[in-house]
């Protein structure tokens, strides 16, 4: 072969080489743009779900609460004046949790509001 025809053959070898190269990188700019900006959407949705799961798990919290409460008074209603005094303490301190419950709530209330 004639070296004239190498050197032609080199460099058409080497401008597609660099015209692939080129479109690679094009490609991997375009690309992780594309995934910055979808990620950017995305994020009010994960603060906005995880603001719903907080809120179902203080919901949660104040039915728990609120189920030993009522437990408690139920059982006091029934033993009436008979009714021990630890249990009576223990009345008083889940009235404590339950009203600590409700101001949870009443923040996400305004949580939800927002």
């Amino acid at each position: 072969m004639d070296t004239q025809i190498l050197w032609q053959l080199f460099d058409t070898s080497a401008k597609v080489g660099i015209g692939a190269l080129i479109s690679a990188l094009f490609m991997m700019v375009i690309l992780s743009k594309r995934n910055s900006a979808s990620k950017i959407t995305q994020h009010p949705d994960q603060r906005r779900l995880m603001i719903l799961e907080g809120i179902s798990t203080d919901v949660g919290n104040l039915s728990h609460v609120f189920a030993k409460y009522s437990a408690l008074v139920i059982e006091s209603i029934h033993h009436g004046a008979h009714w021990p005094d630890a249990r009576k303490k223990e009345l008083e301190m889940v009235n404590h949790e339950l009203v600590r419950e409700f101001k949870k709530l009443s923040d996400a209330e305004s949580k939800l509001l927002m």
